[in-house]
């Protein structure tokens, strides 16, 4: 399966990792695009109207995707954040991550990822890189789950049949 990453820190730190089958992946892209207004390079929720937001999420709900929700309980939100993505390199379904590129931040991901690889062994079977959103449209899918899932009310209840799971992530004893 491939996954890709997003976050929110709307009220805390929340990643949503869509969830997409291989030969699903073309056909989810091609949904996303044809959600670009003229002239548009990237959906970004924050950037969208209230029924831009409500269209985005409705085509979603009707595409072969999953996503699966973390919560950090960190109060720093790298370490929370190095946590989750520990966690996602774990799911032995994952074989392709894709990361919301963000400056400052790549680096520790990385950090975190090549450990989780190397003690896992998965140097074979798992590659990851950190992209741009304008550059591959499934980014959207996790931006638009996070965003909805943290604002709550109506958003959240309009992506819930995509959510597989959610997980709150504790700090370690």
């Amino acid at each position: 399966m491939h996954a890709f990453v997003d976050e929110s820190a709307r009220g805390g730190l929340t990643i949503c990792v869509a969830i997409v089958a291989p030969t699903d992946a073309a056909s989810v892209r091609s949904a996303l695009r044809q959600l670009l207004a003229p002239g548009q390079q990237r959906l970004h929720m924050t950037k969208e109207s209230a029924p831009r937001r409500r269209l985005i999420l409705a085509r979603l709900c009707e595409q072969p995707l999953e996503a699966m929700v973390y919560e950090s309980a960190y109060r720093v939100h790298r370490e929370g954040r190095a946590d989750i993505m520990r966690r996602i390199v774990a799911n032995p379904a994952i074989d392709r991550l894709t990361i919301e590129s963000a400056v400052g931040q790549d680096e520790h991901d990385v950090r975190a990822i090549q450990a989780e690889v190397h003690r896992l062994g998965r140097h074979e079977e798992l590659h990851y890189e950190h992209r741009e959103p304008r550059h591959e449209p499934l980014l959207r899918a996790a931006d638009a789950v996070v965003f909805a899932y943290a604002a709550g009310g109506e958003l959240r209840r309009r992506c819930e049949s995509l959510i597989g799971s959610i997980e709150v992530v504790e700090p370690h004893a």
